[in-house]
C-alpha cells in the first residue's frame, strides 16, 4: 500500500508546519509588494468573481483594477529612516569591527545590511541570518534569508537547532546567451550541508 504521508515527509522539499502556517500571509504580502501586475496575475485569489458576474465582465474588472502600492512605499520609507546616518560601532570586539565593513562577503557594510534586514523584517514579520565562512577559511559573512526561504527547521533532543532547509532560486546558463532559474534546497545539519 502506498503511504503518501511518508513519501512527502521523506522529501527534502517538504515544508514544515511553521512554514505552512505563514505561507498564505507571505503570499499576500508578496502580491501586495508586487503592485498591480502581481495582483492581476493572482487573479481570483485576491479579486474574486461576483455571483452573477460573467467571465468577460470579471476579466474587464480585473484589467481596470489598480492597486495603490502604499504598503511598499511605507515599508521602504520606514526601513530607511533609522539609517539616515551610518551605523557606528563603539567599543566592540575586533572581529565584529572587521566584519562590519563587509557583512555579506561582497562588500556590503553594516548600515546597508541592516537597512535591508529591517526592510524584510517589516515586510514579512520575520527574517533569518545565516552566518557562514568560506570553505578554505577566512572572514565569516552573513547571508540574509527572507522568511519564506526557510521551509523547515527542527530542534534536536537537546532543544538546540538540529537541521534547517532553505529553498531558493539558482540561475544557471542555458546555451550561449540564455539562462534559467531552478529551485534548489540547501540542507544544513550540525555536521555538514548539501544542495
Amino acid at each position: 500500500m502506498y503511504n503518501f504521508e511518508t513519501q512527502v515527509a521523506d522529501r527534502v522539499d517538504a515544508r514544515g508546519l511553521a512554514w505552512q502556517h505563514m505561507a498564505s500571509d507571505l503570499d499576500l504580502i508578496q502580491d501586495l509588494m508586487g503592485g498591480t501586475s502581481a495582483m492581476r496575475r493572482a487573479g481570483l485569489r485576491w479579486l474574486p468573481r461576483e455571483t452573477a458576474e460573467s467571465w468577460p465582465a470579471w476579466r474587464a474588472r480585473l484589467h481596470r483594477t489598480v492597486l495603490f502600492n502604499g504598503l511598499a512605499r511605507t515599508i521602504q520609507a520606514l526601513s530607511g529612516r533609522p539609517f539616515s546616518q551610518p551605523v557606528r560601532l563603539e567599543s566592540n570586539h575586533a572581529d565584529l569591527q572587521a566584519i562590519a565593513g563587509n557583512m555579506d562577503g561582497c562588500g556590503q557594510g553594516l548600515s546597508a545590511f541592516s537597512q535591508h534586514l529591517l526592510f524584510l523584517l517589516l515586510r514579512d514579520g520575520l527574517v533569518h541570518i545565516l552566518l557562514d565562512r568560506p570553505v578554505k577559511g577566512g572572514q565569516p559573512y552573513c547571508v540574509i534569508q527572507p522568511a519564506g526561504q526557510l521551509i523547515a527547521a527542527r530542534l534536536g533532543p537537546d532543544n538546540k537547532l538540529a537541521d534547517i532547509r532553505l529553498r531558493h532560486k539558482l540561475s544557471q546558463p542555458v546555451g550561449r546567451f540564455g539562462e534559467q532559474q531552478t529551485d534548489v534546497i540547501r540542507y544544513f545539519n550540525r555536521k555538514d550541508w548539501e544542495v
